[in-house]
């Protein structure tokens, strides 16, 4: 099959193979690309020293939310640059800065990307790019990927997509939405404060 046909069906960022093919498709069919949103993660929901392997969860985890991140931006910052006003915009999580211990190597994955985000901005601001790199800090989002959740903070997903994009609108580089900004709040008292109400809105 073609690249196009395979891309109908969605690509799978953590496979080399299908994430080449999705490159390959976007300098192909659209070079005039301006905005990139990497939004893709994968969680495991689990206790630490409960019988589970959080070696693999944690391998699993960063194959998906992290290193693919590295080879997408790595690989359509070329792209972008070439652009008039372009923007990369990338999901992390107030668990970047004050993790949810039932979902601990998530969490990691998430501190590991906004140290990423945070060095590809500064350095493409030294190279003279004009490429605005967004962080967008989701909050806790009602979507089926925080089904297993049980909270009453979960933002509706029109909400949190109206408030990112305001955001940008905004030209607020690190975006802190909803519990994210309680958080962040809170670690400006103390990094166990953050921790505390982090895991206090997740259930944690």
């Amino acid at each position: 099959r073609s690249s196009r046909e395979r891309l109908i069906n969605g690509c799978d960022i953590s496979d080399t193979d299908q994430v080449a093919g999705l490159l390959a498709f976007v300098a192909q069919e659209h070079p005039d690309l301006d905005m990139v949103l990497l939004n893709a993660a994968v969680t495991h929901t689990y206790k630490l020293f409960d019988g589970e392997d959080a070696l693999s969860h944690a391998e699993d985890e960063m194959r998906t939310n992290y290193l693919s991140a590295v080879r997408l931006i790595d690989e359509l910052v070329p792209i972008l640059d070439r652009q008039a006003d372009p923007a990369l915009i990338v999901t992390t999580s107030g668990v970047a800065f004050a993790p949810d211990i039932t979902n601990p190597t998530y969490s990691a994955t998430k501190a590991a990307l906004h140290s990423l985000t945070q060095s590809v901005r500064l350095q493409l601001e030294r190279d003279g790019s004009n490429i605005k790199v967004f962080e967008f800090m989701a909050p806790l989002v009602d979507s089926p990927f925080s089904a297993g959740v049980i909270s009453g903070m979960k933002m509706p997903v029109p909400t949190a997509v109206a408030e990112l994009f305001d955001g940008v609108e905004r030209d607020e580089l690190e975006l802190h939405v909803g519990i994210t900004k309680d958080a962040y709040e809170a670690l400006r008292e103390s990094s166990d404060a953050a921790v505390r109400a982090v895991n206090a809105a997740t259930g944690g």
